[in-house]
């Protein structure tokens, strides 16, 4: 939930800027997440806990991304 929203404000960020014309395929995003977590996969992980300020407790010990959400 947290990373479709995130992906959901970019996207119209993007859709905002001067000049955006949409083209084919995908590209490519480089992202860091710096919260701890504990990957549970390659492509996975559960929020350990909130660091800098941040505290939106519904979300600790949660999946942030799975493997399904890369598919």
């Amino acid at each position: 939930a947290l990373f479709d929203y995130l992906a959901s404000i970019l996207k119209q960020f993007v859709e905002k800027e001067e000049g955006y014309q949409p083209s084919p395929g995908t590209k490519a995003l480089g992202f860091t997440f710096s919260f701890p977590m504990k990957q549970t996969s390659v492509s996975s992980g559960v929020l350990v806990k909130w660091t800098k300020g941040f505290a939106i407790h519904d979300m600790v010990s949660v999946c942030l991304i799975s493997d399904d959400k890369l598919k």
